[in-house]
């Protein structure tokens, strides 16, 4: 005769088995600011330092959710009412030059976070009591640095070249493992050309290969290869209030995934799977602006 299949537990008793606590009940008081110090190159540029603290408390899904699966321990995610706030320290410096042809905004930035909210899975670390599997929540220390540069160059009256770039290295610096999700080094390269009421463009968007990943998270769905695509895109305005735009995204049907992105189950297996972008996609849209 089969026995009773285990019974589901309570959002109480699995923040009790995982994390030791049953207390859901929190007061925070966090503060953050900012200062900015800028000094005048000239007339057209400038550079700045900006020293700031920020503090993001905990979301319900993070502290609350409470997803129970008594037959497999590997299907259980259980949020942590005892998560503290994280706290960003970053220091930024940067350019800007605003000269009417050439348009340039750069900046170099360091994040230091105590306590990141990191979704993990359960293997005895430090605070969580059990190594069978579960996605749980823990904080962790952290590092983030990376950079972002973007300019507007006027080729001539009516032809701008632009063209942006951004980069972020982020580590788990309690267990020197990568932050999953972290999108590779990535940007963008467009012409603009403007003819009364007209106006075509084309962009090339592209990133590069991502293998710096975290092998233990199950947000990863493994590395992803580089890629890049080529849009086109074009608007007429029709009189003051409407205007149509039109393009083609993704012009040569490539076959992409952008590496910090959401992931999907195969449902046969119940495994995570990188979901591709779509591919050649012609739209049109009508505008209206009162």
């Amino acid at each position: 005769m089969m026995g009773n299949p285990p019974e589901t537990r309570s959002p109480e008793e699995l923040y009790d088995i995982y994390y030791g606590t049953s207390d859901t009940d929190h007061t925070e008081n966090n503060f953050g600011g900012f200062a900015t110090l800028e000094h005048a190159l000239d007339a057209e540029s400038a550079v700045y330092a900006t020293l700031s603290r920020t503090v993001r408390t905990a979301d319900a899904t993070e502290r609350f959710l409470a997803s129970d699966n008594a037959m497999d321990a590997s299907k259980r995610w259980v949020g942590n009412p005892d998560l503290d706030p994280e706290a960003h320290h970053q220091l930024e410096l940067g350019y800007t030059r605003d000269a009417g042809a050439w348009d340039t905004t750069a900046s170099v930035y360091y994040n230091d976070v105590s306590d990141y909210i990191l979704r993990d899975v359960a293997a005895g670390q430090p605070g969580i009591l059990l190594a069978d599997g579960a996605e749980i929540y823990r904080n962790v220390d952290a590092e983030l640095y990376g950079l972002e540069i973007e300019g507007t160059w006027t080729l001539r009256e009516n032809l701008e070249l632009t063209a942006a770039l951004a980069w972020v290295h982020a580590t788990n610096t309690t267990d020197n493992r990568p932050i999953a999700q972290t999108p590779p080094l990535s940007g963008k390269v467009q012409l603009d050309y403007f003819s009364g009421r007209w106006t075509h463009g084309g962009r090339v968007r592209f990133a590069d290969s991502q293998n710096r990943i975290d092998l233990l998270s199950r947000q990863e769905v493994g590395t992803t290869p580089s890629w890049a695509v080529l849009d086109l895109y074009g608007s007429y305005a029709i009189n003051d209030t409407f205007s149509l735009r039109y393009g083609i995204d993704n012009v040569f049907d490539k076959t992409y995934a952008e590496h910090a992105s959401r992931e999907n189950l195969d449902f046969l297996t119940l495994t995570p799977v990188k979901v591709n972008e779509p591919g050649r996609v012609a739209w049109l849209k009508l505008t209206a602006e009162f």
